[in-house]
């Protein structure tokens, strides 16, 4: 018998995210009291031995000098510039802004104050998407295992203590959807504002997110006037984008005013030369990816044309004539891209912070470079990294599993459909935006857009799929 179970109006009060955040029963208590257990055991007896330290906190990722920077621009002067003391462009001011007023209030303890911060953020978006399962479903079991799921996640965990925009973003980000999937249900203006505001906001956290918006609105659109809701369809696509777009327009205008740019954020230009441009030369070249972006650096058709364009305008015409060239291959390694944020093992990332780490993945290396992947495996079940690698493949490889489960299931048999519509549309927007770039460098980073949304369908799964049928 299909499971029908809708939300009922009772679930959500005018003041649902303060009653939701304090209301309390044993499921919630017992992912709190876990939540806050592996992170204290996560950073003082994993990462901890490995010397992890404020300075590896600001250091061991280049992009973390590219928020501090700002961040202390902002805090000493009042004015966003990078390290060579020009208007940012680039990076967006968002998570510098963060930075800047904890910088501001503890110049000297400001980075452990960001860490608990993030650290915290993350523990709140836990406890909301146990909520969030519990009032979808009214399955208690379902919502703590989706919890946990969210709470074991270790990437999350291990990038909440860097100085790197991706934390704070997918804290917005969650909360925001909250907000969202509230206002699909209850219809209220007040959550699509609030969720609205927090979307804008993450903008200026990560710009990755800045088309969101539209396809929400797209959305929300065609499911109003399917219930011939026309008047409250332009009423909340007014309040989704010009509550998004109003504050990034004005952002734009501050860059061509200062600078002459005329988008949002030049990273766009950046990632789509630099990154999705070299992985498709390295492959039509026969070479490897970094090769390709020290080539692209020098190529002498982007100086001619910062000759007559601005350098983000020459790398955006340079990337878009290789990609439209190259669509097979550029769908092959977006393909490839997805498959690493889902499947690349946070463990392999982690243990970079320590030299028998790093020494351990030289020798899973040089197996595979010798001996091809039977020597890569040997290598991996000779050696407790590689044993904890494995283990974690294969969790990655359920929660895989019962999120697809959990996406199909949810949309035919929970009702209403559209929440679990717009939560999976959420899910495949950041799984493929992100792929391009991320066909290179720390995968699990960018897992991070996507990693709750993979942890709230798997807990569906065991709502629709009950390990033991009812009698």
């Amino acid at each position: 018998m299909p499971l029908t179970r809708s939300i009922t109006s009772n679930n959500y009060k005018k003041n649902f995210f303060m009653k939701t955040l304090l209301t309390q029963d044993k499921g919630k208590l017992l992912l709190l009291g876990i939540t806050i257990g592996i992170r204290i055991l996560f950073f003082y007896f994993l990462v901890g031995p490995m010397n992890f330290s404020t300075e590896i906190s600001t250091g061991f990722y280049p992009d973390s000098e590219t928020y501090i920077h700002p961040a202390n621009s902002i805090a000493t002067i009042g004015q966003f510039l990078n390290n060579e003391g020009i208007p940012e462009i680039i990076r967006t001011p968002g998570y510098p802004l963060f930075l800047a007023l904890f910088i501001s209030i503890s110049l000297s303890y400001w980075v452990e104050i960001v860490i608990i911060i993030q650290v915290l953020l993350n523990i709140l978006s836990v406890l909301l998407l146990y909520n969030l399962i519990l009032d979808l479903t009214e399955n208690r079991k379902a919502a703590l295992i989706g919890g946990l799921l969210a709470s074991v996640n270790l990437h999350d965990v291990y990038f909440s203590g860097f100085i790197l925009s991706d934390s704070l973003f997918q804290s917005l980000l969650w909360i925001a959807s909250f907000f969202f999937v509230a206002f699909l249900k209850k219809g209220s203006f007040t959550n699509l504002f609030v969720a609205a505001i927090l979307f804008a906001f993450g903008f200026f956290v990560r710009p990755v997110s800045l088309y969101l918006p539209v396809c929400l609105a797209i959305g929300v659109f065609i499911h109003l006037s399917f219930q011939k809701k026309y008047r409250k369809s332009f009423y909340a696509i007014g309040i989704l984008l010009f509550t998004c777009y109003l504050p990034a327009s004005l952002w734009q205008i501050r860059n061509q005013n200062l600078t002459g740019f005329r988008g949002f954020s030049a990273i766009s230009s950046h990632n789509l030369y630099y990154y999705h441009t070299a992985g498709i030369n390295a492959i039509n070249n026969g070479t490897d990816f970094y090769t390709e972006q020290d080539n692209l650096k020098k190529d002498q058709a982007l100086q001619d044309l910062t000759k007559v364009m601005s350098l983000q305008e020459a790398e955006f015409s340079l990337a878009k004539d290789t990609i439209l060239s190259n669509l097979p291959l550029f769908a092959l390694l977006t393909i490839k891209g997805t498959t690493l944020i889902l499947f690349y093992p946070s463990i392999f990332d982690i243990i970079r912070l320590s030299p028998d780490g790093l020494n351990f993945i030289d020798i899973v290396k040089n197996s595979f470079l010798n001996s091809g992947f039977k020597g890569a495996i040997q290598s991996f079940v000779t050696n407790p990294a590689g044993i904890l690698t494995v283990l974690n493949i294969i969790l990655l490889g359920i929660i895989f599993i019962c999120m697809c489960f959990g996406i199909f299931g949810s949309i035919k048999k929970i009702s209403p459909p559209i929440v679990f519509v717009a939560m999976a549309g959420i899910f495949l927007y950041f799984l493929l935006i992100s792929s391009g770039p991320n066909g290179y460098g720390t995968y699990p980073r960018f897992r991070l857009t996507v990693s709750f949304y993979q942890a709230f369908f798997a807990g569906l799964f065991f709502v629709l799929y009950p390990l033991k049928k009812k009698t």
